[in-house]
């Protein structure tokens, strides 16, 4: 599996493939054999380039701070300083 790259904002981050897995340990939560492997990112088939096309949750929030201001309707994000990796562009 390739590495894949996100861009929020002006913030390019690389993450590599064995950080887009979902943890084995996991797998019943989901309802999933242990020994299968799950991806934490999921297609959702559109690709218009615009709009909604994937969904991150709470694997790419573990990696993240993130921070929501609901009365301008806007979310940040920020790399903690842990997980700032030499892949990081």
């Amino acid at each position: 599996m390739e590495n894949l790259f996100l861009t929020v904002g002006s913030e390019k981050s690389e993450r590599v493939s064995d950080a887009q897995i979902w943890p084995h340990a996991s797998n019943s939560i989901i309802g999933e054999q242990e020994d299968k492997i799950c991806l934490i990112i999921a297609d959702l088939g559109s690709n218009n380039g615009g709009g909604l096309v994937f969904i991150n949750g709470f694997a790419f929030l573990q990696r993240f701070h993130s921070v929501y201001d609901t009365m301008k309707c806007q979310v940040g994000f920020a790399i903690p300083p842990s997980s700032q990796t030499p892949e990081r562009t």
